[in-house]
């Protein structure tokens, strides 16, 4: 399939799935132009920034590890889990600006209906006026 859209790659079929699967990518950035990765950065740039992979080789060129084997529940209070509590933690700057549209937002609905009553108030001194 990837030789069919042009990609040049070499192929080790000797080595074992995980070295296979590293060396297939590192031959993909060294025989073909204009290849790019990612690499892991902080949330505020969503958690990735789109680097140019040959500069960058040592982002796509280490070697695999097994997985461990054994997977380890790790408790965790239910209340953070429901809430939202342990997704939020690196992205509390967001819900902070939520927070802040929110209380800009209900600072003009007040403001708003004050002066409407402020408007509608004028306007019945007026036209009570005018009568007499």
């Amino acid at each position: 399939m990837l030789t069919e859209q042009g990609i040049k790659f070499e192929d080790n079929s000797s080595e074992d799935r995980l070295i296979r699967q590293n060396l297939l990518a590192v031959s993909i950035v060294e025989l073909n132009e204009n290849v790019w990765t990612t690499r892991t950065t902080d949330s505020r740039t969503y958690g990735c920034e789109v680097i140019p992979a040959k500069e960058n080789i040592g982002v796509i060129d280490k070697m695999p590890t097994e997985p461990p084997g054994q997977w380890h529940w790790v408790p965790n209070n239910p209340y953070d889990i429901i809430t939202g509590a342990c997704e939020i933690n690196s992205w509390s700057f967001i819900t902070m600006s939520n927070h802040s549209v929110l209380n800009v937002s209900l600072i003009l609905v007040v403001l708003y209906l004050v002066m409407a009553l402020v408007d509608r108030r004028t306007k019945t001194v007026k036209f009570k006026k005018a009568e007499e």
